[in-house]
């Protein structure tokens, strides 16, 4: 079978109340990677982050965008990640300079809090749930979420190594007969936990089925491409210059002939003279969103 790059999909067990996901990363993750230096440990979880929002992401049936949002007091002070409805990746970082390699994701952070954040496309009302990072791995504070908030258990492994990325989630699914769904719970991880991470990188998504649950009954549905994807633009750029303010913004001007302002998730680089800056503070001088990068 053909390696799946840069894909979601989803299944499901027809004779067990459980579902499931896998999500593999290449170019994807290579790409938001390579826009900024990150210490070894920063690229780990980073990359965790990143297959783990995919996997909600796939797991939610609202259309929008999907972020999940480590933040503390420790070494590592913000860690965002973003995936919308059509699968498109982004996701930054930022840590002091006392970063060295802590032991956990909880030690990273220190006093630490999780934020999923659900933002519709359409009609629809903005969700955010915030929760005390306990977990020693991103996998770990989110399933420690799940069953605190959602009361759904929730298994996700992730690995990753230097070019590739991976994730698998199983999750529980609503059943009258407690027994049993208990019972098909602990089967379906006993298998998971077999998994070897050389094989949720390199085996294709029938072979790793098959592989763990060949005695089972799994539907798999048609899976999902995943890409790097940023909304900013010239328009977004603009709104952060009106809040900086004329005045700073011209004083900015006096030592420079534009000012830079660069996104934080691409790198991509916007500059503004003081035409630009004029024209901005003038009634009517900011153009609608046409989400170019030009």
């Amino acid at each position: 079978m053909h390696l799946e790059h840069d894909t979601v999909q989803n299944f499901i067990f027809d004779n067990h109340p459980v579902r499931g996901e896998i999500v593999r990363l290449d170019e994807s993750f290579q790409t938001i990677l390579s826009q900024h230096y990150y210490p070894p440990v920063i690229r780990q979880l980073l990359a965790e982050a990143l297959v783990a929002v995919s996997l909600l992401n796939g797991m939610s049936k609202q259309r929008g965008k999907l972020t999940l949002q480590f933040q503390g007091n420790g070494p590592l002070t913000l860690l965002s990640v973003r995936c919308t409805h059509d699968y498109h990746l982004r996701g930054v970082v930022q840590w002091n300079d006392e970063m060295a390699t802590p032991d956990s994701l909880a030690d990273a952070l220190g006093q630490g809090v999780l934020l999923f954040t659900h933002e519709p496309d359409e009609k629809g009302q903005r969700y955010q749930s915030v929760v005390e990072v306990t977990g020693h791995s991103v996998a770990k504070a989110i399933e420690d979420y799940y069953v605190q908030s959602e009361q759904l258990g929730t298994r996700i492994i992730l690995t990753v190594n230097e070019k590739h990325a991976a994730g698998l989630m199983l999750q529980q699914l609503p059943s009258e007969d407690a027994e049993a769904k208990a019972e098909s719970w602990n089967h379906v991880l006993t298998l998971a936990e077999t998994l070897t991470p050389d094989e949720l990188l390199e085996l294709d998504n029938h072979t790793l089925l098959h592989r763990l649950y060949n005695q089972e009954i799994v539907r798999v549905f048609t899976p999902h491409a995943i890409q790097f994807g940023c909304s900013c633009s010239v328009y977004r750029m603009e709104n952060a210059l009106i809040g900086l303010g004329k005045e700073e913004a011209l004083e900015i001007l006096l030592d420079r002939d534009s000012i830079e302002v660069t996104c934080e998730f691409c790198n991509h680089h916007y500059d503004f003279d003081r035409v630009d800056v004029e024209r901005l503070f003038t009634v009517g001088g900011l153009r609608s969103d046409s989400n170019t990068k030009h």
